[in-house]
Order: C-alpha cells, then structure tokens, then sequence
C-alpha cells in the first residue's frame, strides 16, 4: 500500500521521546532545588532566559527560509538541549575535570578545565540529539541546513538553562537570593560570546551530521572527511571561547593605548567563528540553489522564476511582501507570505514511497472443505472422451488472473474450482495408481438428487471439436471387456444436466467390442450452506468473496476503497470517518492549499503570482564602502572612528531598504565590520559597568 512515511511507526521516536521525558522530569527537579534556594533570582532568570531563547529562535528563523520546521520537531530539539544535553554534559564535565585535577594538579584543572573537558563533553552531547533527530524524522531533515537548523536550536536550549544555572549559583554564592547578582551574571553570559556561543557550535556538528547523512552523491571518504572537519571546527570554535589564551590577548591588548578591554578576546574568538559563519552561509546557499531548481521544476503552476529567487534569497520574501504591502495594502502581503508558506510546504515533501504490497491475511492453507470429484481410471483409454461432471452451481468467487503460475488450473477434473483468493500455490498430489471399478458397482445406490436450483440450469457445454476428434481408442483389455454394462443415471439427473449424454466416439471397431465406462457416484450436494461459506463475523462479504475461518482478520485498510473502515456498531455497517493518509492524498492537500493562497492574492492584487521584486543589487560607490572598512579596523583601537563609519554605511543601506533591493556584497562586508567595532567597545562598556573589580 502506497502510505507516507508515520512518526507514530519510528522507533527512534520513542525513543527520543521517553529519554526527553525522564531528562525533563529531572531537569524540573534541579529547577524545584534552585527554586527553593534563590527563588525570586530564579524567577528573575527564567523570564530573560525564555526572552534570549526567544529572541534566538526568531534569528535563526530570519535565517532558515528554506523549508518548512514542523512545531514538535523543533520542540524536541529545545528540550533536547536544554535537558539531555544538560545534564549528560554537565556530568561528564564534571567527572572529567576532577579527572584531570587528580591526573595533573587543581590549579591546572582551573585554568585548563573549561578549554580541555567543556568542547568534548557538551558538544558530544548535543551533536547525539542532532543524529536522534534524523532517526526519528528523517523526511523532515533532506538537506544539509536542516542539520545546522535544528542544531542551532539544540544549542540555544543548552545555552539558556546554562546561564539560569550560573545565575541561580552566582545570586547564592554571596548572599541569600541575590537578585542583582543574577542579573549582572545573565548579562554578561549573554554578551560573551553573543552569537559566537553553544548555538553556533551545534549548528557546525549538525551541518557535520547532516553532511553525512544527506550527501549520498559524495564519496564516502569526503563524507566521513567533512563530517570529522565539522566536528572539529565546533570544538576549536567553544575551545576558543574558554581557553585562557584569548583571556591572555585580552589582557595584553588592554595595555595599549585606544583598545577597548575585551577586543583581544573577541578577536580571538572571532577568527574560528568566522570561518564557521562563512561554511554556513556556503551551505545555505548551495541548499538555495537545490529549492530553486525543485521550484523550478515544478512549472509555473507551482512557482514562477521571479518567485523562485524571492523564495530561495536570503531576505527576498520580505522583499516581495513589502512590495506587495507597498501597491496593495497589508492584507495582500499576508496573502503573498501564503502563497510562499504554501510553495515551500508543497515543493518541501519527501520523495513518494515505494508502493508495499498489501501483507497475506492468511498463514496456512486449510484442507479442502469443498468436494472434489475422483479421478479417472487410468487404464480406461475413452476417459478423456467423456464430459466430465458439471461443478455445483453455488456461488464461487472469479478465477485468479493468469498472470501468476499457481493460477493454472488443477490437473486432474474437479467437481468445484479452487477459490481465487489462494494466495499459494496448491499442495501437489501424488498420481493415482491405476484403479479398476469394483466388482459390486452394480450394487450402489443411485445418486442423491441434487437441489431444485440444479434442475433448472442449461445443459453442459458440450466438449470442443478437438475432443471429437481424438483417434480411435485402442481396444480395453479382456478383463474390461467382460464387465457388465455402465450404471445409467436416473432419467431425473440426466435431464437436469448433472450428467450429460454420453458423447458417441467415432471408432472403426465393432459395436460389440465398446468399452465400458466406470463412472464413480457424485457427491451429494451440502443440504446447507457450509461454515465457511456463512457471512463473516466482522461485517459484509467482500466483493472477492467470503472470507475462510482460518487465519487472521483482514487489516483495516485492506479492500475499502476511499477509507478506513470502522465497524459501525452493527452488522453490515461499515463507516469511512476519514480518507486515507497516502502521499498521493498530502499532494493533492497540498496543491488545494496552494491554489486556494493564489485565489485569494488574485483577489486582492489581480494576478495569483506574487509581484517580483528586484533581484539584482544595486552597488554603493566604491570609495564608500572601502572607506568604511577601513574605519572599522581603526575602530577597533580608536572608538571615534566607529560611528563616522556606521554613518557612512546606514545611508546606502537606508537608500536599498527604501528601494526594496539586495544589499550588495561589498556594502555587507563594511556592515559587518562596522558591526564588529561597535561589539568590541559595546561588550567592554558594559563588563566594565558590571565587573569594575573583575575587568
């Protein structure tokens, strides 16, 4: 049966799912402990935490346009880190790092711990969440972004009960519930390292885990090559953000002239977390260009060329919304943002299954429980030149198709035909011995009469010409010639057409010498309707048949067109509540709901494609954006130089807004550098402000 793909059938669900639980129920647990020691500190925390994962999440959703992330998958990715991910990686750190105070000395564990224990212990434990993900929902995660997606989220959960952690211990290390306490750890945790932090390490395993995955087009070797490559980016990445050497930077940094306290840090730290954004962004890219041919694939039924790259663009289906709001009103660009909703949902379906053959109901053929008639003598050379009995008139289902080899028929005349639905082969028979008629055949009672309805049927077809035909027989032996002559059937039986006339052989012998047909009594007909032949139990008789008393009932969807069958509660009632989930069924979904998006936007726009908006960048003058570059390195030293450069950048990015045009490349490098500047001297502010006796 062609049926998609069930999370209800997954083993690796469940599994994911009851190891989710119990981390829950005993993450809550330390929460009550806290709660019980801090409580107002941990009320505190919790309300910035949820707003920083919040605040996250929409991030990397402004990011992850390139599918469609169901709610309970990312769910599970939350607490996945915040739960799991917790509690394994804080146990193994732990364990480790008084590992290393006894391998090598306490003071050497402090300095070194967080850089040599943290990256293994957390990142391994976030990274299996990644690779449970794509156990439980593997069609949810076809591309190599969906890994760095749902690892992002890992992370942003693991970050956010971190930080609660370290803000519940810092506001009870000096005084009972301090809430100021709190307040400046949460802050600065949420400054160092900003983006750079557990989101972006997971999101570089995840893309790992889903290169390994996904690419099924590369080698093996490359494969494992990127994902080992992967691995090890995300921990030199959260190395870099403990090691004590871009503290030591830091420090030496603070002793020049111009440079901000914590720019020696982030520069260090910046160097691995650039490299990570840039393989990000590659990747994001290369999955864009996948979704554009996929929409371009599907004709302009599904997606236009203008609104291919609006979809697959970073930013470019806000750039189309705003359009559309720009020329008609904001209820047409909620109108665009569901025809894309829709064209991501239909374009974003996994490959259509294999079609399952429907399973065999039945484990073992019964023995016959209908009559079968005995075989001919073999010594009787005009058996085959007799008709042979017609078969009971009750009702038998249709023959099987011809196309399978245990279809044929039997070899030997049967009284009634084998049922069509036999989904085996039949048992073979062993020849009969040549068996001669017995001598008080005379004796034998005459045949029962059959049943009314047999009176009233046609006479037998008569044997084809080939059957009148055959050669002459070759003279029976001596001792046949001897036995007295063929029992007739009563005048009744032979009129009702049970037996028809004998047809005469052509023969060049003479009269006196014609061999003697043996002909064995016919079975009674059933005076009733046999049990296997009574309405089945478990509703009306399928069109195929009814069904035997041996083996299994049939599975729900098996012979009901259009529906699940449910028993209604009443003999013979069959309900169809709802139509089956097929993958044919979710296309055709699907399609409705596109098509029903693009009536409504023609509705209020005039045209069902959403309007294209431009695609091609405009490029800022030259000396602009280099000048602001360089700006931004001397920032770095010299904060003047830092707003004269975020001025120099906000008014192309002002005019290109207005416009609703692409930001072009160069006018991007200069933002970010300005961006870097700016977070240097921002972060250092506010440590100093919060930790004057620390920094």
């Amino acid at each position: 049966m062609n049926r998609p793909w069930s999370l209800v059938r997954t083993p690796s669900f469940w599994i994911l799912l009851s190891v989710t639980a119990l981390a829950t129920a005993a993450t809550l647990l330390v929460t009550v402990f806290f709660a019980v020691l801090a409580p107002w500190s941990t009320l505190v925390g919790t309300l910035l935490v949820s707003v920083y994962a919040a605040l996250f999440l929409l991030l990397i959703r402004q990011f992850d346009r390139l599918g469609t992330r169901p709610w309970w998958l990312v769910a599970l990715a939350g607490l996945w880190g915040a739960t799991v991910s917790v509690l394994v990686g804080g146990t193994a750190g732990f364990t480790i790092d008084d590992l290393l105070g006894r391998l090598f000395s306490p003071e050497f564990a402090g300095i070194w711990g967080a850089m040599i224990v943290a990256p293994p212990a957390e990142e391994l434990a976030k990274v299996a969440g990644v690779v449970f993900l794509f156990l439980a929902a593997r069609p949810h995660l076809r591309t190599v972004f969906a890994g760095a997606v749902y690892g992002a989220i890992i992370g942003v959960g693991f970050a956010a009960v971190e930080d609660l952690g370290y803000a519940a211990l810092a506001a009870d290390d000096t005084l009972p519930d301090d809430v100021g306490e709190a307040l400046r750890m949460l802050v600065l945790r949420f400054t160092l390292p900003g983006a750079v932090g557990h989101p972006l390490f997971t999101a570089v395993a995840g893309a790992g885990v889903a290169y390994l995955l996904v690419r099924t087009d590369r080698t093996r070797a490359r494969r494992v090559g990127v994902f080992v490559g992967a691995q090890a980016l995300a921990w030199l990445t959260h190395a870099a953000v403990n090691s004590p050497v871009a503290i030591a930077v830091s420090d030496g940094l603070d002793r020049l002239p111009g440079f901000a306290v914590l720019t020696g840090y982030l520069l260090v730290i910046a160097i691995p977390g650039a490299a990570s954004f840039h393989w990000l962004a590659t990747l994001r890219h290369a999955d864009a260009v996948r979704l554009a041919e996929r929409l371009g694939a599907g004709g302009p039924g599904l997606a236009t060329a203008d609104e291919a790259a609006a979809v697959t663009t970073l930013g470019g289906r806000g750039r189309a919304a705003r359009a559309v709001v720009r020329a008609h009103g904001w209820r047409a660009g909620r109108a665009a943002l569901r025809v894309q909703r829709a064209q991501l949902r239909l374009v974003d379906l996994p490959p259509q299954p294999p079609v399952v053959p429907q399973p065999i109901w039945y484990a073992a053929p019964p023995p016959h429980p209908w009559p079968t008639a005995h075989p001919q003598p073999v010594s009787s050379p005009q058996s085959a030149a007799f008709p042979q009995p017609a078969p009971y008139p009750w009702p038998v289902p249709p023959a099987p198709p011809a196309a399978h080899p245990w279809a044929a028929p039997y070899p030997w005349p049967v009284v009634h035909p084998r049922p069509a639905w036999y989904p085996w082969p039949p048992a073979p028979v062993p020849p009969f011995p040549a068996v001669q008629p017995p001598a008080d055949i005379q004796a034998l009672p005459a045949p029962v009469q059959p049943p009314a309805e047999i009176q009233a049927l046609p006479a037998p077809v008569q044997p084809p010409a080939d059957v009148q035909a055959l050669p002459a027989p070759v003279p029976p032996p001596a001792d046949v010639q001897a036995l007295p002559a063929p029992v007739t059937p009563p005048p009744s039986i032979a009129s009702a057409g049970s037996l028809p006339p004998a047809t005469p052989v052509p023969t060049d012998t003479p009269a006196q010498s014609a061999p003697v047909r043996w002909t064995p009594p016919m079975p009674p007909p059933p005076a009733a309707a046999p049990p296997w032949m009574s309405p089945p139990p478990w509703g009306p008789p399928p069109p195929w048949g009814p069904r035997p008393p041996w083996g299994p009932p049939p599975p729900p969807w098996a012979g009901v067109p259009g529906g699940v069958p449910v028993y209604g509660g009443a003999p013979g009632v069959w309900v169809r509540p709802y139509p089956p989930v097929t993958w044919t069924s979710v296309v055709q979904r699907r399609t409705a709901e596109l098509a029903k998006a693009r009536t409504a936007l023609e509705g209020l726009t005039g045209s069902p494609a959403v309007p294209a908006a431009a695609a091609v960048p405009v490029p800022a003058p030259t000396w602009l954006t280099r000048t602001a570059i360089g700006l931004a390195v001397v920032g770095l030293a010299a904060w003047p130089a830092v707003p004269v450069a975020g001025l120099l950048v906000a008014v192309p990015l002002v005019g290109a807004a207005r416009r609703h045009e692409p930001v072009h490349r160069g006018l991007r490098l200069a933002t970010i550098g300005v961006l870097v500047s700016a977070y240097c001297w921002g972060a250092s502010v506010l440590a100093l402000a919060l930790f004057p006796d620390v920094i």
